[in-house]
């Protein structure tokens, strides 16, 4: 067994959940082992790297009130996408790639009309990303930002903030009301729960 490689005990003693939550989550599809899934009678899950950050989430989640339908229906689409993955392999690159597409993506609303609150806020938002090398051989930041707008679709994206709470409850305000057009948003701090994980494995 590696570091790569976790078993339920360790899930439990890592992120401080019980074995029966960990059996639970799993089997109802919250978290899907990455590296081997039981199959049969007496055999044992193995679970990989990225799997403990899902549970991380899902704890999150749970914490803040969300029920399990809508725990579910997060995790699925953080799954899909990929993009944990991507960021947890190598923040710096996923955040390099973050920072091109965001800037194609931002383009069309450089050709409207803005007012000036809308392009300061976008300012704030090209340079949170475009300072990516700030970052470099230090630690991984991230904040897991989850949008759902009024038919309840979710979209997320993972930022390179930190606990600057004043400046992303701003960001955040202004891309809810004029961008997003959410309902409500979530923030996670995933950096933090990747730094609680890595102290215990």
């Amino acid at each position: 067994m590696t570091k790569s490689e976790f078993l339920n005990k360790d899930i439990s003693r890592i992120l401080s959940l019980s074995p029966r939550v960990i059996v639970h989550w799993t089997e109802k599809g919250l978290v899907i082992p990455t590296v081997k899934n039981a199959e049969g009678a007496g055999k044992k899950r193995i679970y990989g790297y990225v799997n403990l950050l899902e549970f991380g989430i899902c704890k999150e989640l749970f914490d803040i009130g969300l029920g399990f339908h809508g725990v579910k229906r997060i995790s699925d689409h953080i799954r899909k996408t990929g993009e944990l993955s991507d960021w947890t392999n190598n923040f710096e690159d996923y955040y390099r790639k973050q920072h091109q597409y965001l800037k194609e993506s931002l383009k069309k609303y450089r050709q409207q009309a803005l007012s000036e609150k809308d392009k300061q806020l976008i300012e704030y938002i090209e340079q949170s990303f475009s300072s990516v090398e700030l970052f470099k051989n230090t630690e991984a930041t991230g904040m897991l930002i989850l949008s759902f707008n009024k038919k309840n679709n979710i979209k997320y994206f993972i930022a390179p903030w930190e606990k600057d709470l004043l400046g992303i409850k701003t960001a955040l305000r202004e891309l809810q009301d004029d961008i997003v057009e959410s309902k409500r948003i979530i923030i996670i701090d995933l950096a933090d729960i990747k730094k609680n994980i890595d102290s215990k494995v």
